[in-house]
Formats: C-alpha cells, structure tokens, sequence
C-alpha cells in the first residue's frame, strides 16, 4: 500500500535518464564503471575445438555542460583493461586436404592462451541538443523529450591490436564517430523510451608488435567494427521528494544489435594459427546481440545520483578469422554490470540569476 501511494503522488515534468540534460549554465561530472564478460565455445564443423572468455573492463570519466537551454558539451574519457582468455583448445595444424587449418582431431594446447591489454581509450567529445523536453521546457507544456547526440572520438596511439614495449594497449585505437537520438515520454507512472546509436569507426594504420617486440605487421590498416544499437524500456518512478529532489526509479530494458566485420592482426581472436598467418590481417565476421537489462537508478539529492544496473544476453555465432573454418557456437551467454556516480551541479543561485523567464 505503501508503494502504491508513492507511484500515485508521481509528478510530470521529469525526463528519463536517457534524455535528462542540465540547464542552461549547469553541468555534471561522473565516473562509470562497466564490466562485461562472455563466455563462447569454439567449433569447427559440428566439432568443439576449444572455449574462450572475453572479458573487458571500462572506467569512464565523464563531464556535460549546457551553455544554453537544450544545447551542451560533454566530454568522455575510458580507460579499458581488455582480457581473452582460452582455458581449453586444440592446436591449430595444417590439412593438405583442403589446403589450410583446422583444429579438429588435433593435440591440445600445452597452456593456456591469455591476451590482456589495458590503457585509456581515445578521448570522445561531442554536441547534444534537445529541441523539445518535457524537464528543460515544462512551461511550454512539452509531454514528450527528445535528446541528439554528435560525437567523435580521436585515435589512440595504443590499442588492443598491437603491443608497445611488450604490452598491449586498451581499446580499438582509431577514431570515430557517433550519433544517438533517444526520445521518451510520461506515461502515468512509467516513461517508455528509446534510444537508437549509430557508430561509425575509422581506419588507423599502426606497426603490428607482438609482446615479444617482434615486428609482424607493417603498416597494417586496422579497421574495427561499427555498430547500430537499438535499446527500448521504461523507467518506473516508485519514490520521489520535491523538497529534497530525491527519487528512485527501476529501469527495464532490451537491446539489439549490429556489429559489421572488422579487419584485426590475425592471433587474436584465436587460440593458435599456422605460422603462414601470422604477418597477415585477417576478417571476423559480423555480429547480432540481444540484451536484456534492469536497472536501478537512484537520486540521492538534487546534487547527487547514483546508477546501478546489469545485462543478460546472447551475441549470434561469429567466423573468428576468414582463413579458417573455426566459428563461435550457438549459445554464447555474455552478462554486464555498470556503477555509475554523477555530481549535478544545479546551484539555485545560478538557476535564479541566470535562468531567462519563459
């Protein structure tokens, strides 16, 4: 009865969070946390050839600022720890019937295969705007808000494709841009949304090092995947003080999908590879992903928020490498958690002096 009470004294006038943006001369700062692992079995034909985990830690400091009432800057600096890991697999041996690799009936691997790489990520930097919303432009009586992010993100000199004095770096190194349009409503006392982001990646050419020092690659053209993103949800506002400006709202989600083929150093996504392979770059196939999420989104005050959240989901089988027939298989299982603190900055000083009436 309780609850029911405090979803019925719910307000309109509030964005959901993938639409919500400062006011005019106010801002936030935060940093976010996301861990992701999968785990993925390894086959060949109908064979099982091995198993991998991928595992990709992401810290991210993040900053907004509006300089005017629906439009902002914000900056995003990641830091990525990237690990692969093969805690089983066969060796990769050389079939003169079909005149290439296989790893079906062949000797397993003495030890474990583990890749790690770790560094800051290129820094991204972009534009939003919101041309109606139903927070910045309440008085007008907006019941819906729509939010329009631009951003680019600049190379990196170190990258997960290639070592630097015997150490891998952390991200894809090179340059991108992004564009992300989410729109959302109030509905009693939910908000539906959606949020749809295209990211378009570049192509950065790079010296190909092994741990070792060793050359492998010269002027490789590096090209890692794009993506299109498409999440729709609903946020659930279950608590909310005026006074203070604290709330608390459940947020449940799905997501899907698209990454398109990428051109990698071979070796990586692999266990083992023929030695002919190892001065080439290679293609991994694209991918579809279907996520499912819950979210717990919490305002501690006006000042203060706190995100916690995680993901559930299936990523489609994938050709690891076009020169040999070994794929991920059906039933990869891959999970996510994030932590999010955000300081905003809403000083009712500011808002009094420079806040134009409507």
């Amino acid at each position: 009865m309780i609850t029911l009470a405090l979803l019925l004294s719910v307000a309109a006038g509030h964005a959901a969070e993938v639409t919500e943006m400062p006011p005019a001369l106010r801002g936030d700062i935060g940093i976010r946390f996301d861990g992701y692992r999968q785990n993925d079995r390894l086959v060949e034909g109908v064979e099982e050839v091995g198993r991998r985990q991928i595992v990709d830690n992401q810290l991210t400091l993040a900053a907004e600022f509006s300089f005017v009432k629906g439009a902002s800057l914000f900056v995003e600096l990641p830091r990525f720890a990237n690990t692969i890991h093969f805690p089983e697999a066969n060796v990769m041996a050389f079939d003169p019937i079909n005149d290439g690799g296989t790893m079906v009936d062949t000797i397993a691997l003495e030890d474990e295969r583990t890749l790690t790489g770790a560094g800051f990520g290129g820094t991204w930097i972009g534009l939003s705007g919101a041309p109606f919303h139903e927070a910045l432009f309440a008085r007008r009586g907006d019941r819906s808000s729509w939010r329009f992010d631009a951003a680019y993100r600049f190379a990196d000199r170190t990258s997960f494709w290639t070592a630097t004095d015997g150490e891998r770096g952390g991200g894809v190194g090179a340059n991108a841009f992004k564009l992300t349009s989410s729109f959302s409503t109030t509905h009693k006392q939910s908000q539906p949304y959606l949020r749809a982001t295209l990211l378009r990646a570049g192509r950065q050419t790079v010296e190909v090092r092994d741990e070792a020092g060793e050359l492998r690659i010269q002027n490789a053209i590096i090209r890692p995947a794009s993506r299109v993103d498409l999440r729709t949800g609903t946020e659930l506002q279950v608590y909310r003080d005026d006074a203070s400006g604290s709330e608390l709202n459940l947020d449940f989600s799905a997501s899907f999908g698209y990454r398109s083929p990428q051109t990698i150093p071979s070796g990586l996504l692999l266990p083992s590879i023929l030695d002919a392979s190892r001065s080439v770059l290679v293609e991994a196939a694209e991918q579809t992903y279907l996520d499912l999420g819950f979210a717990l989104n919490s305002r501690i005050s006006e000042y203060a928020q706190l995100n916690l959240g995680a993901e559930i989901g299936t990523v489609s089988p994938q050709r690891l490498e076009h020169l040999y027939d070994v794929s991920t298989g059906f039933g990869t299982v891959s999970w996510q958690l994030f932590v999010e603190a955000r300081f905003r900055a809403r000083d009712p000083l500011i808002k009094n002096a420079f806040t134009p009436a409507e």
